[in-house]
């Protein structure tokens, strides 16, 4: 599915470089196509012997790899030389470049593109602006033998956690505050949304303290139980447990929402501290999708 922009044509798509994994969704007409992979990067290296799978990419930035050749996905972990999983705080930075730009190859984009993405909330203002200048421009991406020539337009840099907010329910949310817990594998990230949709910055953050990983001795029983205690100090901080108050001086009601792939795990531990917590839509990608409403909103103000 193509845009006109009035000068050229393009199509949407977005992703979220996680920590574990990397999820990406592009719209098709009505529908949306998503997609993930595996959030490892490896130098290339010859191999002996290689059952070629959708899964398992070997990866070239340049035109015949001239910026350089990496095992991506699941092949790296089990393949390359020094394979790793990305680790920086910062987005803004190669090994998420090549994540991006793979996912864009898997998703089926060929010429131009638009492209959303999103950052951890604290990092938004470092970030954002670097970001988008390694993103923009010609890029010549070959995944398993298949060379795509991606020129990307334009950038828009989202939040995690926040983008998710435009994934949730509006017959749920209309007029109430929104406060959506994003816990990710090495990261996670609380956004608050006030009554009329506005994103509250002293209400949001992100914590390095707080994610599935950092609590991996806890035994299986008690990981969700601590990980929901951690998170209901944190957002203490935000006063998530005190009232909201509007403009006027009248309180708002609330409604909770948890995302990430554990989310489901970790809902009844939390519900102990927000009764009407609820799963995000689809919450492993529910930041990606948002985006993905979020970045339609920008550059298909007409709807798609």
């Amino acid at each position: 599915m193509s845009y006109f922009d009035g000068k050229n044509e393009f199509a949407i798509a977005v992703t979220d470089n996680g920590r574990h994994k990397v999820k990406g969704a592009l719209i098709q007409g009505k529908h949306v196509h998503t997609d993930d992979f595996f959030s490892y990067i490896g130098e290339y290296v010859d191999l002996d012997f290689h059952a070629n799978s959708d899964e398992d990419m070997i990866v070239q930035i340049g035109r015949k790899g001239e910026k350089g050749t990496f095992f991506v996905g699941d092949l790296a972990r089990r393949a390359g030389n020094h394979a790793k999983k990305a680790k920086q705080d910062s987005k803004a930075h190669e090994q998420n470049i090549i994540f991006t730009l793979t996912m864009l190859h898997r998703l089926g984009v060929a010429g131009n593109v638009k492209v959303g993405t999103v950052v951890p909330i604290e990092n938004h203002r470092s970030d954002a602006k670097k970001l988008k200048q390694m993103l923009l421009g010609e890029h010549f991406v070959t995944v398993n033998g298949v060379e795509r020539r991606i020129q990307i337009l334009d950038v828009l840099v989202g939040v995690e956690g926040g983008a998710t907010y435009y994934v949730t329910p509006e017959e749920e949310t209309e007029e109430k505050v929104v406060h959506i817990m994003a816990i990710g594998s090495e990261k996670s990230n609380f956004a608050t949304y006030d009554h009329n949709g506005r994103y509250v910055h002293n209400q949001s953050g992100s914590s390095s303290n707080i994610s599935w990983e950092k609590f991996r001795n806890f035994s299986k029983d008690t990981r969700a139980e601590a990980i929901a205690k951690a998170i209901f100090s944190e957002v203490g901080g935000y006063h998530w447990d005190l009232p909201y108050e509007d403009e006027y001086g009248d309180v708002r009601e609330k409604m909770f929402y948890v995302s990430g792939g554990a989310a489901e795990l970790l809902l009844p531990e939390i519900r102990k501290f927000f009764p009407n917590v609820q799963v995000a839509p689809n919450p492993l990608y529910s930041d990606c999708l948002g985006m993905l409403h979020a970045a339609a909103l920008e550059w298909v103000p007409e709807g798609w």
